[in-house]
């Protein structure tokens, strides 16, 4: 279950679905993009959000689309790449917000215990 914070994108990415050009991104708006790697984003809360659409607005990923692309991730000389269908390329995962809006409110993690 997910949870929206009122502070936090309203694009959620559903599911990714692995393709030969690159990873598609299946929004609860019922629109597809295709993921830009260039544009991941993690926060400090370790939530994956992307840019998405002809506005580049941000949505987040909910927990199995963020597992599909974080499975094709790995470390490679002190940097991580993301493994696409066009091959590796770099993750800047800290990097400044490269969206047109400031950074979202992060959705808070269920607390365990």
């Amino acid at each position: 279950m997910s949870y929206l914070h009122h502070k936090s994108p309203p694009i959620r990415i559903v599911r990714v679905l692995p393709a030969p050009n690159g990873l598609e991104l299946v929004l609860n708006t019922g629109d597809r993009d295709w993921l830009d790697p260039a544009t991941l984003r993690m926060d400090r809360n370790e939530n994956l959000y992307c840019a998405v659409g002809p506005h580049r607005l941000a949505a987040w990923f909910l927990p199995d689309a963020r597992w599909e692309v974080l499975k094709r991730a790995d470390e490679r000389d002190g940097g991580w790449v993301l493994h696409t269908g066009q091959g590796p390329a770099p993750l800047q995962l800290d990097a400044g917000w490269p969206f047109r809006e400031s950074p979202p409110a992060a959705p808070a993690r269920p607390a365990q215990g």
